[in-house]
């Protein structure tokens, strides 16, 4: 479905097990299954997560890029799940590096400014 309405992708290359990740000039990339294992892209490929990074996307409440993470905690609560930037060697948290709300399915990644850098739509399981 993406393929048809974004047209064929810039550029497809094998991401992780059985996993193709393709991604389009409009700051857009999803990753499709690659049951067959020949790191193609077929018409029946699915895809399960659609990540959207261009310019100018936001929710009709103005949830979307460039905007502060708590406009997302104002407008939808508390995410699930939180992902923070640790140092490894000392343990130290730099900032919150992403956070998802599994029941909408919406993970938004953030920049060390606190605002969002991008955002993705998971798929049906």
């Amino acid at each position: 479905m993406f393929r048809t309405v974004l047209g064929e992708a810039d550029d497809c290359y094998p991401s992780y097990s059985d996993t193709i990740r393709c991604e389009w000039d409009a700051g857009v990339y999803s990753y499709f299954e690659d049951a067959d294992g020949d790191e193609l892209v077929e018409d029946t490929s699915e895809s399960s997560f659609l990540y959207l990074g261009a310019p100018g996307l936001a929710s009709p409440e103005g949830l979307g890029l460039g905007v502060s993470l708590q406009c997302f905690f104002d407008a939808l609560g508390l995410p699930e799940d939180i992902d923070l930037a640790v140092d490894e060697l000392t343990g130290d948290t730099y900032f919150v590096e992403g956070f998802q709300y599994k029941s909408l399915g919406l993970y938004v990644r953030a920049a060390a400014d606190g605002r969002c850098s991008s955002f993705g739509l998971d798929g049906p399981d």
